[in-house]
């Protein structure tokens, strides 16, 4: 995938732990950054698997995975992330994620996940209620959040285009909120599927700087985050 022209920013303050090479980030759109109304009204509906190279530099070092079951007004998104990173042939660090959402329309009305980050289990559980959305989360099997959240929330999962367009996300691991921006919007070429896509790309600002692109379509193509010294890129593969 071709990094686009300007350099990602580096994040402010304590760089984001190592869960965040899976978690992107949404965004609220600022005065006068707006895309193209083409790029607002996506015609892309989702259905089947989309497949995703999780690489740090240049190194490979995991696999995301998106299924998609529609049903009538709803639609099930299952997502997987396997990463292992090796250190001299040891392994420095495994990752393995499973969640599934239910949407109905443009508003998330289940949610529930199973982590284990490095060998530490965590849940988290969320279902829309009528004042927002209600989350609780576990660790280690013990009871650690349990909170109420606005009713148009979402996850950092950028399959769905308009998550450039929410004001905060939830963590799908352990529940926390993170307001977002959008920084700027442009096109550009990258490469994605095995071939170069002309794209709509997102510079968003959350706890970490980088940038996410789309198709015309409104199908999510790749993601690029500053992790420390390295830059984390998720890059559709078919």
């Amino acid at each position: 995938m071709s990094a686009p022209s300007d350099p990602i920013p580096r994040p402010h303050g304590p760089y984001p732990t190592r869960r965040r090479v899976l978690a992107g980030t949404g965004a609220t759109l600022v005065a006068g950054l707006a895309p193209p109304a083409s790029a607002q009204r996506p015609a892309w509906r989702p259905a089947g698997r989309l497949a995703y190279r999780v690489s740090a530099g240049d190194a490979a070092i995991g696999q995301l995975t998106l299924d998609f079951e529609p049903s009538g007004d709803r639609l099930v998104a299952r997502l997987s992330v396997d990463i292992r990173v090796e250190i001299a042939f040891i392994n420095a660090w495994s990752y393995h994620h499973r969640s599934v959402e239910t949407w109905q329309g443009d508003r998330l009305v289940a949610f529930s996940s199973t982590t284990d980050d490095d060998g530490r289990p965590h849940t988290l559980e969320g279902e829309a209620v009528a004042d927002g959305f209600r989350l609780a989360a576990t660790r280690d099997g013990e009871p650690y959040l349990a909170d109420l959240v606005p009713a148009d929330v979402a996850t950092p999962a950028y399959w769905r285009r308009d998550t450039v367009e929410r004001s905060v996300l939830f963590d799908p691991q352990d529940g926390s909120l993170h307001p977002q921006t959008v920084l700027g919007h442009r096109r550009e070429t990258i490469e994605a599927a095995g071939r170069r896509i002309r794209a709509h790309a997102f510079n968003v600002e959350a706890r970490e700087l980088g940038w996410v692109w789309y198709e015309d379509t409104g199908r999510w193509l790749a993601a690029a985050f500053q992790h420390g010294a390295l830059t984390i890129r998720q890059t559709l593969i078919g």
